[in-house]
C-alpha cells in the first residue's frame, strides 16, 4: 500500500511495507525514536556525560550522608541518628514532620490518624517497659505524659496542627546512669 506524504518541498511517495524508510523523513526527527550518541556532536556528548556523572556524583554523596544520618541501632529512617531502637522506645506510626537530636535529647514530632492513634503512643511505650510517671491534661490536645524505663526517659504531648492533623511529640532521653548509645552527643 502507498501513502502520500505532503512536505515542504514537494509530495513524495511512501510504502509503508516493513523494511521500507520514507527517505524525505530521517529518522532520528522521528518523535517515537530517540537521538543516541552517534548523532550528538563532541560537545553534546561531553555535556550529556557531565550532567550523568554529576548526578551520580550528587546522589552518591546524599546517599553517603543519609547513610550516615541513619540511627545507629535502627532501621527507621524516620528516626534521628542515635536514636534507640524501636525496641527500646517504640514510636507511633506516621508521618514524621520533625526528627533531630538537641542537646542530649531527641524530638520526633509525627501526624497521627486519630485521637486513638495517640493514645497508642502511650500503650506502646509502657508496652516496651515504660511507667506512667505522671499525666497533665486529657482529650487529644494538650495532654503531656511522662515515662520512664530503666534506660529512657520520655514526655509525649498529644496535639493537633493548624491543618487539623492529631500529633504526637517526643522527647525522649537517656535515664541517668544508662549507657550512652552511639551517635549521641553530649
Amino acid at each position: 500500500m502507498t501513502a502520500t506524504k505532503h512536505h515542504s518541498h514537494g509530495v513524495a511517495e511512501a510504502d509503508d511495507s516493513p523494511g521500507v524508510v520514507d527517505e524525505a523523513r530521517p529518522e532520528s526527527i522521528d518523535a517515537g525514536t530517540q537521538s543516541d550518541d552517534s548523532t550528538a556532536t563532541g560537545t553534546q556528548r561531553r555535556t550529556r556525560r557531565a550532567v550523568i556523572a554529576g548526578a551520580l556524583g550528587i546522589g552518591l554523596v546524599a546517599g553517603g550522608g543519609i547513610w550516615l544520618a541513619l540511627p545507629h541501632g535502627t532501621a527507621d529512617p524516620r528516626l534521628p541518628a542515635g536514636f534507640p531502637t524501636t525496641q527500646e522506645v517504640p514510636i507511633a506510626a506516621g508521618e514524621v514532620t520533625t526528627s533531630t537530636l538537641i542537646g542530649s535529647q531527641w524530638q520526633v514530632d509525627l501526624h497521627v490518624d486519630d485521637y486513638e492513634a495517640q493514645l497508642a503512643a502511650i500503650e506502646d511505650l509502657q508496652g516496651a517497659g515504660f511507667a506512667l510517671k505522671g499525666q497533665q491534661g486529657s482529650g487529644p490536645i494538650g495532654t503531656v505524659s511522662a515515662l520512664s524505663s530503666e534506660s529512657h526517659s520520655a514526655r509525649v504531648e498529644f496535639g493537633q496542627d493548624n491543618d487539623g492533623n492529631f500529633t504526637v511529640k517526643y522527647v525522649v532521653s537517656e535515664s541517668q546512669g544508662a549507657p550512652q548509645n552511639e551517635g549521641n552527643a553530649k
